[in-house]
């Protein structure tokens, strides 16, 4: 059993001791979550491939290299800020707040 910090050390290519098997096989499961979760939202009719598609937080900073490589995406921006959600959302709150006074 491999837990989520190995995977994410897999997916980092990060110093590890497992076999090339595993690697692979975490890299193509992980490539096809990408795939996936694109289709998902192909589905919900959002085209990632027209205009520019902004990734933001933890995850497309460990699937950057999935995201980049997808032919379902074009244009991408990832921010590579793990606190890009928690200041954004710092400001929406902040904003709000402001209208009251």
């Amino acid at each position: 059993l491999i837990d989520e910090s190995d995977i994410d050390s897999i997916i980092k290519e990060e110093k590890h001791c497992f076999p090339q098997e595993i690697v692979h096989l975490v890299d193509r499961m992980a490539a096809a979550f990408i795939s996936q979760l694109f289709g998902k939202l192909r589905e919900r009719l959002i085209d990632l491939r027209v205009g520019r598609t902004i990734f933001i937080g933890g995850g497309s900073i460990l699937l950057r290299k999935y995201i980049e490589s997808s032919a379902a995406v074009s244009g991408c921006i990832i921010i590579d800020d793990i606190a890009a959600n928690e200041k954004g959302y710092d400001l929406l709150y902040r904003a709000d707040h402001r209208k009251g006074l």
